[in-house]
C-alpha cells in the first residue's frame, strides 16, 4: 500500500494561483481600484418626443371637448330661457286660473321659441291648424304619443279654440297643456334652423 503524499510547505498549493502571494496580511489588490463613476439619475427634462406628442394630443382633446361643451350649452340657451319662462307662466296660472290667458301665454312662448331657431318667413305667419301641425311635426315623439298632441290632443287649445268666445276649454286640461309645452320646449328637433 502506498501512503498518500502530503505536500510539503515548500511545494506550491494547487489552490493558490502562481504569482499571488498567499500571505493573509498582504493588501487586497481590489482595494486599490477606484469605484465606478455612477451617472446622474435620468431627469424628467428634457422629455422624449413621445411625451411631447402625448401632451399635445391631450391638450388638443381637452380643448375640443371644452369647445364642444360650450357650443352645446350656448346652442341650447334659448331652451333653458323658454323653460324658465314656462315656469313663470305656470306659477301665474296658479294665481289667476284663467285658461284662456294660459293658452295665450303658452302660444306666445312657443312662437317666440320657434322664431329663435327657424327662419322667420315660414314660421311667423303660421296660425291655427298649420301652427299646430308645425308643432307636431317638430316635436320628438315620446312614448304613448302619436305625434299629434297639438292637432288632436291637449294642444288643440292653441289653435282656433284660443280665439273662440267660449274659451279654450276646461281647467282640467291646463296640466296637460303645460306638460305638452314643456315637452316641446325640451325636445323639439331643429332642422334647417339657425342653430343647426
Amino acid at each position: 500500500m502506498t501512503s498518500p503524499v502530503i505536500p510539503s510547505p515548500a511545494t506550491p498549493s494547487p489552490l493558490v494561483p502562481q504569482g499571488v502571494p498567499s500571505n493573509p496580511l498582504a493588501p487586497d489588490p481590489l482595494a486599490a481600484l477606484t469605484p465606478n463613476i455612477v451617472p446622474d439619475p435620468i431627469g424628467w427634462f428634457p422629455l422624449a418626443p413621445g411625451w411631447w406628442l402625448l401632451i399635445a394630443l391631450t391638450i388638443a382633446l381637452v380643448t375640443l371637448a371644452t369647445v364642444g361643451l360650450v357650443r352645446y350649452y350656448r346652442r341650447n340657451a334659448y331652451r333653458r330661457r323658454a323653460l324658465r319662462e314656462l315656469e313663470f307662466i305656470s306659477q301665474a296660472f296658479e294665481h289667476h286660473q284663467d285658461m284662456k290667458q294660459l293658452a295665450k301665454e303658452c302660444n306666445h312662448l312657443l312662437k317666440a321659441t320657434a322664431l329663435q331657431v327657424w327662419p322667420r318667413e315660414p314660421v311667423a305667419p303660421l296660425h291655427g291648424d298649420e301652427w299646430l301641425a308645425f308643432l307636431d311635426h317638430s316635436a320628438i315623439k315620446k312614448h304613448g304619443n302619436n305625434g299629434d298632441s297639438f292637432c288632436k290632443g291637449s294642444g288643440t287649445v292653441l289653435g282656433h279654440a284660443l280665439y273662440n268666445k267660449t274659451g279654450p276649454g276646461p281647467q282640467s286640461s291646463a296640466t296637460d297643456l303645460l306638460q305638452l309645452v314643456k315637452h316641446w320646449l325640451k325636445n323639439h328637433k331643429v332642422t334647417g334652423g339657425q342653430h343647426g
